[in-house]
């Protein structure tokens, strides 16, 4: 008989930076890989990210990865993320970032493939990103009109004035 040691896969997760936008406008998308309970370096990273209908990598995509090695592919337009073949070392984390954008109003509950590493399978990550519709406009008054305001204001009170004492 012997033991065998396993040292567990990274953990994975994602956030929405902003969580909410407005349509049209830019999140980023921030992948984490968290290997800082293992003694081992985690190589061959790999997952998959198919964006729920109605999101897209931006334009420009900034696309970065903090992870050694790897390829990321994030295209302008597109639906799907991929990275691959990258490692995090021993005790230590890294991400991935692309900026998503959306001109559909609505809630997208986005949801990874699994990250696949030498450690093992660490399984899906799951992050919401609420669009919103633009914001209402208030009209505003520029210096002359407030001065136009201030003025038709003092004339309307004397002519109270002048009618309550007349």
């Amino acid at each position: 008989l012997y033991a065998r040691w396993m040292e567990p896969p990274p953990i994975f997760s994602k956030n929405f930076s902003p969580e909410t936008i407005l349509s049209g406008g830019t999140s980023t998308l921030t992948f984490t890989i968290d290997n800082t309970a293992s003694a081992l370096a985690a190589t061959g990273l790999g997952f998959t990210d198919n964006l729920q209908a109605g999101l897209a990598v931006a334009t420009p995509p900034n696309a970065s990865a903090t992870c050694a090695g790897g390829s990321l592919t994030a295209t302008a337009g597109s639906s799907t993320i991929t990275y691959s073949g990258g490692s995090v070392p021993a005790g230590a984390s890294c991400t991935i970032q692309v900026d998503v954008t959306s001109n559909a109003v609505g809630v997208y509950q986005n949801i990874t493939g699994d990250l696949t590493s030498s450690s093992g399978n660490s399984g899906t990550t799951t992050a919401s990103l609420t669009v919103g519709d633009e914001p209402a406009t208030i009209p505003t008054l520029n210096e002359f009109g407030m001065l136009m305001l201030f003025l038709l204001t003092i004339a309307i009170g004397f002519v109270f004035i002048y009618r309550r004492h007349a």
